[in-house]
């Protein structure tokens, strides 16, 4: 059996509501071939149902917040200039391919989108912070940096937040009289 198709069967087992532990206990019994930090590796990037479902409300606010910077954006973009409909590149511009593409695949809970998207848009809380020192100081008012940077800061802490809480990490123990290693996952480890 290929890797794909072990990949499909965690899956499956996993959205039967099967702990990470178990479906790598299970996976590693039935498909001997497969080097078991490679399985443990894949069962990381995935998140159980039971995460799935207890972060639901918190993943739906990420998708939201996501949609509405995107939304944001293509309205300043539209305000900043007319929108000449008649050039090629104007639609390409005004929309955001890579924040679309990006919500998708947290739609898809995808762990490395999670984790990138967490630090990214984290980092801007320098231009947050640089822009609210002089609405501190003086007294002006918000303006749409102030807001774009803080939509950015609250989708990278929520993304971070669900990387944290819903992909489970490992840790690999190794028997002292045999050399074996075991893998135990976070979820089930009382620690």
């Amino acid at each position: 059996m290929g890797m794909s198709a072990i990949k499909d069967q965690a899956e499956e087992l996993l959205a039967q509501g099967m702990g990470h532990q178990q479906v790598f206990e299970m996976l590693v019994r039935e498909h001997p071939e497969v080097k078991p930090k490679r399985l443990a590796e894949h069962l990381c990037q995935r998140p159980s149902w039971q995460a799935r479902t207890e972060l639901r409300g918190l993943h739906q606010l990420l998708l939201a917040l996501v949609a509405i910077s995107a939304l944001v954006r293509v309205g300043n973009a539209l305000a900043e200039r007319a929108p000449q409909w008649g050039q090629a590149g104007m639609l390409t511009t005004v929309i955001p391919v890579g924040t679309i593409l990006m919500g998708y695949s947290l739609h898809r809970w995808r762990a490395p989108v999670m984790r990138w998207v967490g630090w990214g848009n984290l980092v801007s809380i320098i231009p947050l912070v640089s822009a609210m020192l002089p609405t501190m100081r003086h007294g002006a008012g918000i303006d749409a940096q102030i807001i774009n940077s803080a939509m950015a800061v609250a989708i990278g802490a929520i993304a971070l937040l669900l990387y944290k809480r819903a992909f489970p990490s490992y840790r690999v123990e190794r028997d002292a009289r045999t050399g074996t290693a075991h893998y135990i996952f976070r979820e089930t480890d009382p620690r």
